[in-house]
């Protein structure tokens, strides 16, 4: 409630009111604090028209918000895969995404209408809800197969007796974590397409374009987060047959 109100454009309006529609966003994002903060500025698109400053100055909210998106979407990958807990990791995602929701509105800084808000969170829900489709599927594994092809017969596992039978282990968990961040980056670019546009677009086409945008930053996702996921599980591995060895060797005690 804070937050300033967003500015509503009527349905039908004409072109008299959509000018005037257009000034008055222009006026408000000026004071947007968000822009201060990045230094963005103003006078160096002043000869050009209010729409067109206002395309600038979303790019450089959506290029700000894309990082705390990704760090999100780093931050999902690494706890789903490692954890492999679904129901705890199905809360951990709602939580995640429902604050990053919120973290976006506050860069926009504007207070979306019930309309608008309702429709970027359910749009959360029924993403976490919703049954994982094969399209999905296909993208993640399209990203993930060169990696975990070079990954699988690198060194770090040949060192590990028994490796073939942790391979899918991994396999699973980066899959498992790679499907959350997925989900993590489009509910992002999804609610900044709502946040950010002067119009209302189609629902079909921004999740759409969200899906083909959130591909595209997920290999680097996959890439960086793999490794982590891989040392972890091997380390977990080598422990606990540390453990089991020295469970069952009578000469542990002497």
């Amino acid at each position: 409630m804070k937050l300033p109100k967003e500015i509503d454009l009527a349905d039908g309006a004409g072109p008299e009111e959509y000018d005037q529609y257009v000034k008055d966003s222009l006026v408000k994002l000026i004071k947007n604090p968000t822009l201060k903060e990045l230094n963005y500025d103003w006078l160096a698109h002043e000869n050009l028209s209010a729409e067109e400053q206002i395309h600038l100055a979303h790019h450089s909210l959506r290029e700000h918000g894309l990082i705390e998106i990704k760090k999100q979407a780093q931050m999902v990958f690494l706890t789903t895969a490692i954890s492999q807990n679904g129901s705890l990791d199905a809360l951990t995602v709602l939580v995640v995404l429902m604050k990053m929701v919120w973290h976006l509105i506050k860069v926009y800084d504007t207070r979306p209408s019930f309309g608008k808000v309702l429709s970027i969170y359910t749009n959360v829900a029924t993403t976490i809800l919703m049954a994982r489709g094969i399209e999905d599927l296909d993208l993640i594994e399209a990203q993930m197969e060169p990696f975990i092809s070079s990954i699988l017969g690198g060194s770090l596992l040949s060192m590990i007796p028994g490796s073939v039978s942790i391979t899918n282990l991994i396999a699973n968990s980066i899959l498992e974590g790679s499907i959350n961040a997925l989900l993590t980056l489009r509910v992002g670019i999804v609610t900044m397409d709502y946040l950010g546009s002067l119009k209302d677009a189609d629902n079909q086409v921004i999740k759409r374009s969200a899906t083909i945008e959130s591909t595209k930053l997920l290999g680097q996702i996959i890439k960086d987060g793999s490794l982590k996921v891989i040392q972890t599980i091997v380390k977990s591995v080598k422990k606990t047959g540390i453990e089991n060895s020295k469970k069952w060797n009578p000469f542990t005690k002497i």
